[in-house]
């Protein structure tokens, strides 16, 4: 029945739910700061006060609290090694009280620096805030055992002498049904082990993971070791006893000499319709061409068949220079170009009437990993040298056999030269290119998204277009898989109407909780302990709360424990405070016309009295101990 009508700072709030006579809102809170909410009291419904009743409330409003990271993944060590890693914390107050839930596996600090422990499993790290325990942020540490090591993409272009850094990544096991493999964070506490295939192409830093280029070109294979641990057969990972393998991880490199220009030295005719073209060689791939005269000659670098196409302008001498884009060189290709004009010639005619030279097949399309020969025909008889490149080194690599192997999804084109002797001049001649395209298959992913609970399968099969050509290993037609999804449903406190709402609870009063999850999951009920003074809630561990006879607020939180590993929190608050009025609604609702007053009843209608009790703010009471007393007149 009051009157109230309530300021709020437009900046700072947003009007959700307003009640009619302004006793409660609900709002939005869209900006931090420090602002002062006002209300007025101006009566009653049929009766004002002479003189309306005003107060104020200071509210100090914080952005959330967030940790960075949110998640940290470290080792587990045989022998205990501790690992250390700050948490930045965003938002709240700046002053917080911080937490671990479990000790044993990772500790925190005063000042916000996780310590890990001795045992392997996770903990939650909670960050609170001094001003109000309710405002927290909060971020988990694994600390797994390690199972499998890999080598991470990066640069393996080097020139011989020179430090080549390969960086590996570790991975741990989460304890769940699927097996699930994370990188860890930090592994620097780790011992590694290196071995190589064949000795004098690198020498090892000893305790680090870089190489040194030492003597000559060619394919080695590095392998890494975890010393001191064992891979954990997959059919038998959760069990204490199995078979163990050593973790290791190999990775295979190609080295190659600095970039060369094909030919060094090149005399061009002076006459516009005159096209040369200088070859790139060895090298990584990716390079940059430039000459030192553009007024002599034009040059146009074509990146996808690696050649430098030449168009005379002048007579003159020009020096075009080739960096490698990846690798660290001396200094650039050099090849002298000449242009000139014709004084004198002489007819030299080879004595080599073949065939057009081709390569085989024109177009191929191989899955990551496939290898096939490239075949020829046709050229120079006898063929004396096939050169072999791919403008792609990332999408696939070619040898100087013509055996091609695809690395990655994309496209790339392999270029064959055949260079013969001139049986009268003894000079190397490029008597003709060709080259063909190469394409890999792409790979395929699905987003699934979540609409009840419940457990399902997703099976993938692929099935292999022609399988009579081998494209899978034992000419099988078709390869699948199929995985376990199960959905859970979110944890939820079923008292509460409103995700942000507070259970409100009368003086020596008590309440069982339900949540979504009991029946499905292990609930875990927790009163936070309050800074400054004690609790006014007690909870006996089966989710029954009681209060006392102190009024006050206290933070609950709610925690199911799923049996597949993964946790759910909620923190709500609980306040206590004496009941200020209450309320009776009758059902069923009974209409009656505008401005008519009900005068009686229907004989034998059955009515049913709903009383329900409020504190002074006009929040309805979860729980109340208030006896109730029925008096009928007859």
């Amino acid at each position: 029945n009051l009157n109230i009508a309530t300021i709020l700072p437009e900046l700072h709030f947003t009007t959700l739910v307003r009640s009619i006579n302004g006793t409660y809102l609900y709002v939005d809170v869209t900006m931090n700061g420090q602002e002062v909410i006002r209300a007025t009291l101006y009566g009653v419904v049929g009766e004002s006060l002479l003189i309306p009743i005003t107060n104020h409330q200071e509210v100090m409003i914080y952005e959330p609290i967030i940790l960075k990271p949110k998640t940290l993944v470290f080792p587990w060590h045989p022998k205990p090694r501790s690992y250390r890693h700050p948490i930045q914390v965003i938002g709240g107050s700046g002053n917080f009280t911080w937490s671990s839930c479990n000790e044993s596996v990772a500790l925190v600090t005063v000042k916000g620096v996780i310590a890990t422990g001795d045992n392997r499993g996770f903990s939650i790290i909670q960050a609170w805030d001094v001003e109000n325990p309710i405002h927290f942020g909060k971020m988990r540490v694994n600390v797994l055992r390690p199972v499998s090591i890999e080598f991470v993409r990066s640069r393996v272009e080097i020139e011989v002498g020179q430090t080549l850094d390969l960086p590996i990544m570790v991975y741990g096991l989460l304890d769940s049904d699927d097996m699930e493999t994370v990188p860890v964070n930090d592994c620097s506490l780790m011992n590694l082990a290196v071995e190589m295939d064949k000795q004098g192409v690198f020498k090892v830093i000893q305790g680090h993971r870089m190489v040194i280029v030492y003597k000559r070109k060619g394919t080695v294979s590095i392998t890494v070791y975890l010393v001191g641990y064992r891979k954990t057969n997959i059919a038998i990972a959760k069990s204490p006893v199995g078979v163990f393998l050593p973790i290791t991880a190999t990775i295979d490199l190609l080295l190659v000499d600095d970039v060369s220009l094909v030919p060094r030295n090149l005399t061009v005719y002076n006459h516009p319709d005159i096209l040369e073209i200088v070859y790139l060689t060895e090298g990584s791939g990716y390079f940059f061409v430039n000459t030192t005269d553009t007024e002599i000659l034009t040059s146009t670098y074509l990146e996808t068949k690696n050649y430098v196409q030449i168009r005379p302008l002048q007579p003159g001498i020009v020096t075009m220079k080739a960096y490698d884009l990846c690798l660290t060189c001396k200094g650039p290709a050099r090849a002298e170009i000449y242009v000139s004009d014709i004084f004198d010639f002489e007819l030299d005619f080879i004595h080599k009437v073949f065939p057009p030279f081709r390569l085989i097949p024109r177009k191929v399309t191989l899955i990551i990993g496939g290898m096939m020969q490239v075949m020829s025909e046709g050229g120079p008889q006898p063929q004396s040298n096939i050169y072999f490149s791919i403008n792609n080194h990332t999408i696939a690599k070619v040898n100087e056999l013509g055996q091609l192997t695809a690395l990655v999804v994309g496209t790339a084109k392999v270029i064959g030269i055949v260079q013969a002797v001139d049986d009268d001049t003894g000079r190397v001649v490029v008597f003709s290119q060709i080259s063909l395209q190469l394409s890999a298959e792409h790979n395929f992913a699905m987003l699934l998204y979540s609409k009840a609970e419940g457990k399902t399968g997703l099976k993938v099969t692929i099935k292999a277009q022609n399988p009579s050509a081998g494209q899978f290993e034992r000419y099988v037609d078709r390869f699948s898989d199929e995985i376990q999804i199960m959905v859970f449903g979110i944890l939820q406190l079923l008292p509460l109407s409103l995700p942000a709402e507070e259970v409100l609870m009368s003086p020596n009063s008590y309440l069982k909780l339900q949540t979504s999850r009991d029946g499905k999951a292990y609930v875990n009920y927790e009163v936070r302990k309050c800074p400054h003074n004690k609790s006014v809630i007690m909870e006996d561990g089966h989710g029954v709360l009681t209060s006392g006879s102190r009024t006050g607020s206290s933070a609950l939180t709610v925690t199911s424990l799923e049996y597949f590993g993964l946790n759910q929190t909620i923190v709500t608050g609980v306040r206590v405070a004496p009941v200020a009025y209450l309320s009776i609604n009758t059902s069923p609702k009974l209409y009656i016309a505008k401005n008519e007053e009900l005068a009686a009843l229907p004989l034998g209608m059955t009515l049913t009295f709903t009383v329900n009790f409020y504190d002074l703010s006009g929040d309805q009471f979860h729980a109340h101990n208030t006896k109730l007393y029925l008096a009928l007149n007859r």
